[in-house]
């Protein structure tokens, strides 16, 4: 969640400043900067937000980078072959893809889409599978478990998959 304050307001605590306190505590020391990932499609509006909020935690400098370009790096950074690269970004609401150029001068964005279904229609998929074989007859219980397994589900097989890559 984004904070923005009303002229003259005083600034709200950032929702950043959690992760970037703990950060701190982790590397022994402050931090000077940080890059933060941003959508491939996220407005000048978002990302200017951002990089607001971060700044007001402390740091010094905040780089935003788009996402699939961070995960670029991260394949170049593990010695992954270079080339073209096609990144498929699944997100709480919604889905992207980029094409990237990898090459020794770096990432370039060849292109990108987007569409608004992310995890969570897939969970809602999923736990009407489930209610439907519990039977007609579950009640609303029964659907609130399966929203909450298909959640944990989905989250356990992404970090699975995480871990499979590191």
């Amino acid at each position: 969640m984004l904070s923005f304050a009303r002229a003259g307001a005083p600034s709200p605590p950032s929702p950043l400043r959690g992760g970037f306190e703990l950060s701190r505590i982790e590397s022994g020391g402050p931090l000077s900067g940080a890059v933060l990932t941003v959508p491939i499609d996220a407005s000048p509006a978002v990302r200017r937000a951002l990089r607001d909020d971060a700044l007001a935690t402390g740091l010094a400098r905040v780089r935003l980078l788009p996402a699939p370009v961070a995960a670029a790096l991260a394949s170049l950074r593990r010695g992954e072959a270079s080339g073209a690269m096609l990144v498929l970004d699944m997100g709480q609401t919604g889905f992207s893809a980029a094409v990237l150029l990898v090459d020794a001068a770096g990432v370039s964005v060849v292109s990108t889409g987007s569409a608004p279904v992310g995890g969570d229609v897939l969970d809602a998929v999923v736990a009407r599978q489930l209610a439907e074989l519990w039977g007609p007859d579950a009640g609303p219980d029964v659907h609130a478990a399966a929203a909450r397994e298909a959640r944990r589900a989905r989250h356990e097989l992404s970090e699975q998959i995480g871990r499979a890559h590191v």
